[in-house]
Formats: structure tokens, sequence, C-alpha cells
């Protein structure tokens, strides 16, 4: 957060490359295991909740901002601090987007394959 909000630049690329894979990974992973258990139950609805189960991690990001914010920084009119919610709030959205569409497309390949196994007589 000091690097994004503090006009530091952030050298470290491949580092972020690498944190970026790992949230790919993981959110698809997490994400198929949540589906594969709503499947099991028979509920055959899982596009949107395959959405908003891996866009959730948007919510820690927007909880972080504003604990970061009530603890690292002050600003001196009201202005700056609405400034910060919002592009606070626009971040966290297109976290969401980004981390729920992962998951969906994950979630879509993995039904998709599942079922075009079975083989109907």
């Amino acid at each position: 957060m000091s690097s994004l909000w503090s006009n530091r630049i952030y050298y470290m690329f491949g580092f972020l490359f690498l944190s970026y894979g790992l949230l790919v990974v993981t959110s698809a992973a997490v994400t198929i295991l949540m589906i594969y258990f709503l499947l099991c139950a028979e509920n055959y609805r899982w596009q949107w909740r395959a959405f908003a189960s891996s866009g959730a991690s948007a919510g820690y990001v927007f909880a972080y901002s504003l604990l970061y914010w009530a603890r690292m920084l002050s600003f001196s009119s009201f202005t700056g601090g609405l400034l910060y919610l919002s592009y606070s709030l626009l971040l966290s959205f297109l976290w969401f987007v980004m981390s729920g569409t992962i998951g969906f497309f994950a979630c879509w390949v993995f039904v998709h394959r599942i079922y075009g196994s079975l083989k109907v007589d």
C-alpha cells in the first residue's frame, strides 16, 4: 500500500508476476472446490456463485485499505479522504471483477470437462 499511495515505484515486477500467478491458481482451485461441492449437492446454478465466491477476496482488499487508512494515513481535508476511499472502492471493484472472472472461467472449464466425459446410452 505504501508503494501504491505514496508515489513510490515498485521495481520488483517479477515478484508481482509471481504473486499474480499465485492469485490465479489459488482463486481457481478454491472456486473449483466450492463448485464441486455445490454440484455434489445437485445444485446446478453454479455460474454466479463461482463468480461471487472467487470475487469475495475484494472484500478483504477493501477492508485492508480501510485499515491502512486508519493506521497509517492522515488527511488534512475531507476531499483527500473521500478521494482515497473512492479510489480504494474502485480498486476493490476491479479486483472483484478480475478474480471473479478467473474463478468463473476455471469452473466453466472444470464443469465442461467433468460433464463432457459422461456418455449417454
